[in-house]
């Protein structure tokens, strides 16, 4: 997600539907007020990361934008989504994140929303695989508007451009590709962004050797540009 003009979003979560629990337990985030969050008590997982009720074949997937913008990723971004640096760091996150709780996401996201965590903001653009993004995004003549990669908790783990929020488990971008499956693609709206066109395309990435998904890559699509 870019940075855009403020706003709330409330999503809650019935954690009993997915584990047919008796008692609900509820997560409620907001992106813009981090005092009104309720947790529950248990350690975040991608599974509390309800999937949309419209499936990805559905929503936006039959406007014309879509088939090209598809074409398009899987015949340049694919190729690349193996390389043992996007897969190594994405794995090194992964690990270090396998026990954070989501009170521990919530306090991170708010730092990065509110851009009072520097360290945490500089983490995720000024990295080796940053670097390699912003190679990707310089090479693609225009017609890539954005990358960012996330772990397998939805959160960023390098970007090439400032997002608005760290945690993005609970957006299309995460629940339509890493929650799907290893080869899932989903091609959102196209919407202006700062004067461009721009359609998020979102893919699973797959570790190259098990085949299970470990993340997310979210391109942002300059749908005018492409051929």
């Amino acid at each position: 997600m870019r940075i855009s003009a403020g706003y709330d979003v409330a999503i809650v979560v019935t954690v009993a539907s997915l584990f047919g629990c008796g008692s609900a337990l509820a997560w409620k985030v907001t992106t813009s007020n981090h005092s009104n969050i309720q947790h529950a008590k248990v350690e975040a997982n991608p599974t509390l990361y309800v999937r949309d009720v419209v499936p990805p074949e559905i929503a936006a997937q039959a406007q014309p934008h879509v088939k090209p913008v598809k074409d398009y990723v899987e015949k340049t971004i694919r190729p690349w989504l193996a390389d043992p640096l996007l897969i190594d760091t994405i794995m090194s996150q992964n690990k270090r994140h396998a026990h954070i709780t989501i009170a521990e996401i919530d306090r991170l996201d708010a730092g990065f929303i509110e851009r009072t965590d520097k360290q945490l903001i500089d983490s995720t653009t000024h990295n080796p695989l940053a670097d390699y993004l912003r190679q990707k995004k310089a090479a693609a003549d225009g017609v890539i508007f954005e990358i960012f990669v996330v772990d397998n908790k939805g959160l960023n783990v390098a970007q090439t451009d400032p997002t608005l929020d760290y945690m993005q488990g609970d957006e299309a971008k995460f629940q339509k590709t890493f929650l799907v499956g290893p080869d899932a693609v989903f091609i959102d709206e196209a919407a202006p962004d700062n004067g461009v066109n721009v359609a998020q395309a979102d893919m699973t990435i797959k570790h190259p050797k098990t085949g299970k998904p470990i993340g997310a890559i979210i391109i942002g699509v300059a749908v005018d540009k492409v051929k």
